[in-house]
């Protein structure tokens, strides 16, 4: 909490505004200061400045606010735990959402929150824009292996981000697309299926597969409503 005093006063009445001023401060940073640190209250602040200077400080909840309604208070990693572990009680995991990767930022509040709860479970989504900047941390090593030194260092048991799932198909999808527009069924023979079945066994046949197409699923189903075994393949 941040006291300003100020007023107009012209000749002799400024300088002993002034002093009044001065002396006023002085006890707030006194007085006031030994009572707060990090991590007191609002109500706890207004007890220790009515202590202090002996009248009562008013705060108004909605000078703060954004035209959108939203408290603007600077986001640390130290306020994002906080708010962790306020809450932990009522969930399994914890999830530390982020516009971009700092590594620092992710070692330093998953370290944190395990110090306080060493049986702490995580749950973290990758970005599919996401840069990873060395000057976030992110040596060519970590990048390599993110996803193993989050589960094995930081306690992460659920990593996911759905546009990998689409994004590396969507590519391929748009790269195949283009080859049939500009070179036709003679570049997909030559680029595409020559080489999918000349590998022993194969990868991608191009065929129903029954492990891909949820077909074992489908019999299952039928075979559950017909009252038959269910095999497991």
């Amino acid at each position: 909490m941040v006291f300003t005093f100020g007023g107009t006063c012209t000749g002799r009445e400024r300088g002993s505004s002034q002093t009044r001023i001065a002396r006023v401060q002085a006890v707030c940073n006194n007085e006031y200061q030994a009572q707060v640190s990090y991590g007191t209250s609002l109500s706890q602040r207004r007890a220790a400045a009515r202590a202090a200077t002996g009248a009562d400080v008013a705060f108004d909840w909605e000078l703060p606010r954004s035209q959108n309604g939203q408290y603007m208070f600077r986001q640390t990693v130290k306020t994002i735990v906080e708010r962790a572990l306020l809450v932990a009680p009522l969930s399994d995991l914890s999830w530390s959402r982020m516009d971009s990767p700092n590594y620092h930022d992710i070692k330093e509040y998953h370290e944190t929150m395990l110090s306080h709860l060493p049986e702490r479970m995580f749950a973290f989504a990758w970005g599919g824009e996401w840069p990873f900047p060395e000057s976030a941390g992110w040596t060519p090593e970590r990048r390599k292996n993110a996803s193993a030194i989050m589960a094995k260092d930081f306690g992460v048991v659920w990593q996911v981000q759905p546009m990998y799932m689409i994004q590396g198909v969507n590519m391929e999808i748009e790269r195949s697309a283009e080859m049939w527009t500009e070179e036709g069924i003679g570049g997909y023979y030559e680029k595409i299926q020559t080489v999918a079945v000349s590998r022993k066994p194969f990868k991608v046949d191009g065929y129903e597969k029954m492990s891909w197409c949820g077909g074992h699923l489908s019999d299952a189903f039928f075979a559950a409503v017909s009252g038959e075994e269910i095999s497991q393949r």
